[in-house]
């Protein structure tokens, strides 16, 4: 059994790293509660919505458990990563991410209306908890491609399983009927920059 000390990363990089976890959480609730409460979600612009998102099913299973599990999936870096530098600039690409999405949550709050009804248990419970709005640009994209990149740049063994993971949680976004394909693809977009800019400027930092 290796000794505990092997592990003693985790516990340094969890102290490096709670203050993120608070401010998302935090930041996300009161956000949420704010506009949902205003009602200031507005509907996406029609030429923006694509022709996917009209022909695109809802598909519950798997898409449910995968959309859920973007919560697991983010903590990975802070799992694989022992050195405490390159845990800054993890945190860095999370908390720019955190930053933009909130900014555009309270001036430009994008709402996705739920005209088709859930059945199961689990994307009812996902509605019942994660509201119609805060939805461009998708911060589950962003949560779920930051991990991949660090696996790649990291040059992972385990780097196509990351992938394919983060991926189909992408995928999730749209096939639970939470997000349009431009909210999925500018989270996406938003993680790729954030990763290059708390990479390329660590040394300000």
């Amino acid at each position: 059994m290796p000794p505990l000390k092997e592990f003693m990363y985790l516990w340094e990089n969890a102290k490096s790293s709670w203050w993120l976890l608070l401010f998302w959480a935090v930041g996300y609730n009161v956000i949420g509660q704010l506009t949902h409460k205003n009602k200031r979600a507005k509907p996406l612009p029609n030429n923006w919505v694509t022709w996917l998102d009209h022909k695109l099913p809802l598909i519950e299973f798997p898409f449910d458990l995968l959309y859920l599990s973007c919560y697991v999936f983010a903590l990975y870096p802070w799992v694989v990563v022992c050195d405490p530098l390159y845990i800054r600039q993890v945190n860095m690409s999370y908390l720019i991410c955190f930053v933009v999405c909130f900014s555009v949550f309270l001036f430009w709050n994008v709402g996705y209306p739920r005209t088709i009804p859930s059945k199961g248990l689990m994307m009812k419970f996902i509605r019942a908890v994660d509201a119609p709005n805060n939805c461009l640009p998708s911060m589950h994209c962003c949560l779920a491609f930051v991990p991949i990149l660090v696996a790649w740049h990291l040059a992972r063994p385990e780097w196509p399983l990351v992938a394919a993971w983060g991926i189909g949680i992408n995928a999730s976004t749209v096939f639970t009927k939470q997000h349009y394909i431009v909210d999925s693809l500018s989270g996406i977009a938003l993680a790729c920059i954030a990763f290059w800019a708390a990479v390329s400027y660590a040394h300000l930092y």
